[in-house]
């Protein structure tokens, strides 16, 4: 953040943005401005809150609206009702250039592969992650930090992601570097305990969306780590990750 080339580096990243399936200024307004403030609550339109999140139906109707809606017109209609008029701007520029860049090369095959392959794939992808992300939420305190997400340690995970494993962590404090949320884990041991915060170890997030979504708990407990020290059984594992899953707006 403090970088003097913070905003040539924001200008590189949003444009090669483009190539991964993510026109330009889409991730500022959907991933800064909206999801970390509106924190997966009923005005996050990425909200997991909204579901049932262990059936297989409420996450096929999660990515189609986001495909068709929440990535497009859902973020301009969202920066409109809170202003943000300049992040408004940016989207419906990059947008623009996005599609307009599609229709003009229609018929040079590339095309397909440069900029609608990744969108396709991409969208999948984000949403499976975010949904696996904030899969486990507690009923009772929806919004709190610690409980609408769960931490993944160990493995080779968070060495590929840059530590996005530790997703508590960066909700806390999104403003962490990446490469400090495993000291924060650390520092923050007492607190995760207290709250009951989930952990796995050696699995990521696309592990944990199709285990839920094929019922595969005892995947899940085989990978549970206690916070306490104290071993839990299978089935008080179960019970506290389905009590996590209900639908709460």
């Amino acid at each position: 953040e403090g970088s003097k080339y913070k905003n040539l580096i924001k200008l590189f990243m949003d444009f090669f943005s483009m190539f991964f399936g993510l026109p330009y200024g889409a991730y500022e307004l959907h991933h800064r401005k909206m999801h970390h403030v509106e924190d997966n609550g009923p005005e996050d339109l990425s909200s997991t809150a909204l579901y049932d999140r262990s059936k297989k139906s409420s996450f096929l109707f999660y990515w189609l609206k986001h495909l068709f809606y929440t990535i497009s017109f859902g973020l301009i209609r969202f920066g409109l009702k809170n202003k943000l008029y300049n992040n408004i701007i940016y989207t419906i520029i990059g947008y623009t250039v996005y599609y307009k860049t599609i229709i003009y090369f229609k018929n040079i095959i590339p095309v397909n592969y440069i900029f609608i392959l990744p969108f396709l794939i991409s969208s999948f992808a984000l949403m499976l992650g975010n949904y696996g992300q904030h899969i486990f939420i507690e009923p009772k305190d929806p919004q709190n930090d610690i409980l609408l997400t769960y931490n993944i340690i160990g493995g080779d995970y968070n060495q590929l992601v840059h530590n996005d494993g530790y997703h508590v962590m960066h909700h806390l404090n999104p403003g962490t570097p990446w490469s400090e949320l495993p000291n924060e884990f650390l520092k923050n041991i007492k607190k995760l305990r207290d709250h009951d915060a989930i952990t796995f170890h050696s699995l990521t997030f696309f592990d944990v969306s199709i285990a839920v979504l094929t019922n595969d708990y005892d995947k899940l407990c085989r990978h549970y780590v206690s916070l306490n020290g104290k071993k839990r059984s299978c089935s008080d594992i179960k019970k506290l990750l389905k009590k996590r899953l209900q639908k709460i707006y």
